[in-house]
């Protein structure tokens, strides 16, 4: 058994940035540059580590946008860093934006 179950290394990730509406002019530079020097990539994940040791809880807080869904998409498998890594040990689930059989008018606790 490894000395941890969640270990987050330096995870970086970033998306490639389009405006609507300039697509067709952003990949005309894009062709003629070669690079992505016209529009900078959004950086969501910058840098990010954390550790939790068998027994122990990692949360996650933060306002929105922040990348708390993005970090758990990177857990998960669904994103691949652009640095860094995400090790478990185990398998990772992930149940985010599930609404199934929830009610927007009660309080988490009433829901549960």
């Amino acid at each position: 058994m490894s000395e941890y179950t969640i270990k987050i290394e330096h995870i970086t990730l970033s998306f490639p940035r389009h405006r609507i509406g300039l697509k067709s002019v952003y990949k005309w530079f894009h062709r003629r540059i070669g690079n992505d020097l016209v529009t900078p990539p959004f950086v969501a994940l910058k840098d990010v580590s954390a550790v939790a040791k068998k027994g122990e809880v990692l949360g996650i807080i933060g306002k929105n946008g922040s990348g708390k869904s993005t970090l758990l998409r990177v857990m998960s498998g669904i994103y691949q860093p652009d640095q860094g890594r995400a090790l478990a040990a185990g398998p990772v689930h992930l149940l985010s934006n599930v609404r199934i059989g929830f009610n927007g008018n009660l309080s988490g606790r009433e829901n549960v």
